[in-house]
Order: C-alpha cells, then sequence, then structure tokens
C-alpha cells in the first residue's frame, strides 16, 4: 500500500470473499497459519491471479485488493 493511500475496511475484499472468482477463493481457503512465511505464499499466489494484500506485523492479512494494472 501506498503511503500516502489509507485502508478503508469497507473496500477490503477479505470481507466478501465469496464475491470473489473460485480460484482466489481456494487460494484464500489454502491459508494454514498466521506466518510470514505463510503470508509470502499466499501473497505470490494471489498476485498472480491478479490480487494482493497487506499484512500486520502479527502476520494477519487485511486490504485484499485486486492490483491496479500499469
Amino acid at each position: 500500500m501506498e503511503e500516502n493511500e489509507e485502508y478503508n475496511e469497507e473496500n477490503d475484499l477479505f470481507n466478501d470473499i465469496a464475491s470473489l472468482p473460485q480460484e482466489v477463493q481456494s487460494v484464500i481457503l489454502s491459508f494454514e497459519d498466521e506466518t510470514y512465511d505463510e503470508c509470502n505464499r499466499v501473497q505470490t499466489e494471489l498476485e498472480a491471479l491478479g490480487y494482493t494484500f497487506d499484512w500486520y506485523l502479527g502476520a494477519e492479512p487485511y486490504n485484499l485488493r485486486k492490483l491496479e494494472e500499469a
């Protein structure tokens, strides 16, 4: 997330997983534990599908969103 962007919980796609493509849902549901390694694994898989997210220091994911096209 860019420094000048503010997190808006209403726009967090983690709050509406059912609306996401099945492939994206499957990756999210494969999340096994809240560790940095697991966050990196899931983020890498989601970025290949056009999505990304941030996570807190406790490895809690938040702010799932579509990647912006360059």
